[in-house]
């Protein structure tokens, strides 16, 4: 009725000038951008500007939505630029007004199970049009206490929250990964019931009854050797447990998904994180004991998604030629832990960092972890030049002759 052809929502505890400069900038220029982008694409729907909450996380206002669940952007995924959203920020909206001609009278219903921005939005998608957020639009958030909230500060206000976005992204990518993990284990073995899987599984146990026999004569190597496919089916339920999923995710984000890595994974078994990494384009030298079951399996599924250009099978690489290393429940079971570290070492690139989860096991009662020392583990480690970053990752240091450089680096 009014002959507009966008409606611009924006709250009014938003501010452009972040910087507090009181000088003239192309920052307020945002509402012209917005409806650029409009008169480029007669598909955008809706479009808005980035900005963060001023409480908990202090997350971007921006939301992805995996299997029926609405989950935040992380930081990685801002790109600056005009990127599709799922759900854009009501703080600041521009809709274009053919889009209410297709919601019908009540684009805005009472917010009982979803907010102004959640409706607008998944009723815009639904009508046809395209939801977007032009990332490189930036816009302070004026906390209660006037402090400002943005992209370069908002750490510094982070509180814990209830929020579960991380939980849900993680299980929706890892769970995808271990579907197809246990699928191919399962076509792998010839296996298509899941109770012959799990009784499978459950047939290992009478082989860790002959650990001590094994020790006793100095063959580890044998044990695992000789553990039959009963080892790879319990890799296919041990890995893939919860806990593992937000480590396994963790390793993920760490790894740069656009950077062409060198990896190695030791004591890899079936390698279901590092295969993944292969998959994704990384080059991975894996280790494990040959002949084991689950070893065999991870060269067989190699060869299934035609991965062999990418992949090699105890290959020793040239020192200082590998981005990272990752030993994943592996450290623990080996009893030349101490020169393994050392290896480790020698073959990562100045920079480049061992990831494991040892220092996060607790499992002492597991016969086959005859190795959990942390105090020695992390004295070796720093020995050999690896330094923590945290519980999981230790980086390559050459701070001694000050060539220490992450130029290169993966992370």
């Amino acid at each position: 009725t009014v002959g507009a052809d966008y409606l611009l929502m924006l709250d009014d505890d938003h501010i452009f000038d972040v910087d507090r400069t009181n000088a003239i900038s192309d920052r307020y220029g945002f509402v012209e951008k917005l409806i650029g982008h409009m008169e480029n694409d007669p598909e955008l729907g809706l479009v808005g500007g980035l900005y963060y909450h001023r409480g908990g996380e202090c997350r971007p206002v921006l939301m992805e939505e995996i299997n029926g669940q609405f989950v935040y952007l992380r930081d990685d995924q801002i790109q600056h630029t005009l990127q599709p959203v799922d759900v854009q920020g009501g703080g600041c909206m521009l809709i274009r007004m053919k889009v209410f001609d297709k919601i019908g009278a009540s684009p805005f219903e009472p917010e009982h199970e979803y907010g102004t921005d959640f409706q607008v939005c998944m009723k815009t998608k639904k009508a046809g049009f395209k939801v977007m957020s032009d990332t490189s639009i930036e816009i302070g958030h004026i906390k209660n206490e006037r402090s400002i909230v943005t992209g370069s500060n908002r750490h510094s206000h982070y509180a814990q929250t209830l929020d579960n976005s991380d939980k849900i992204r993680a299980n929706a990518v890892m769970g995808k990964i271990y579907a197809d993990y246990k699928a191919d284990i399962m076509e792998y073995l010839g296996i298509t019931d899941m109770s012959a899987l799990v009784e499978l599984a459950n047939q290992y146990q009478i082989h860790q009854t002959l650990f001590k026999e094994y020790v006793s004569v100095g063959d580890i190597t044998g044990y695992y050797k000789n553990s039959g496919d009963s080892y790879l089916a319990r890799a296919c339920f041990i890995r893939s447990e919860h806990n593992f999923k937000q480590f396994d995710e963790f390793v993920f984000q760490t790894i740069k998904a656009d950077y062409p890595g060198v990896g190695v994974d030791f004591g890899c078994g079936a390698a279901p994180v590092g295969f993944e990494l292969c998959k994704r384009g990384q080059t991975m030298y894996f280790f494990d004991v040959p002949g084991s079951s689950p070893f065999e399996f991870l060269k067989w599924r190699v060869k299934k998604y035609n991965l062999g250009h990418k992949a090699f099978f105890n290959v020793k690489p040239i020192s200082e030629t590998i981005d990272y290393v990752l030993a994943l429940d592996s450290i623990e079971h080996v009893p030349d832990w101490e020169e393994k570290i050392g290896w480790f070492a020698d073959m990562l690139k100045p920079a480049g960092c061992l990831i494991t989860n040892f220092m996060l096991l607790g499992d002492i009662t597991n016969q086959e972890h005859i190795f959990m020392d942390h105090a020695a583990f992390m004295a070796q480690v720093t020995k050999c030049g690896l330094w923590p970053i945290n519980s999981a990752l230790f980086q390559k240091r050459r701070d001694f002759d000050g060539n220490d450089t992450k130029k290169d680096s993966f992370l």
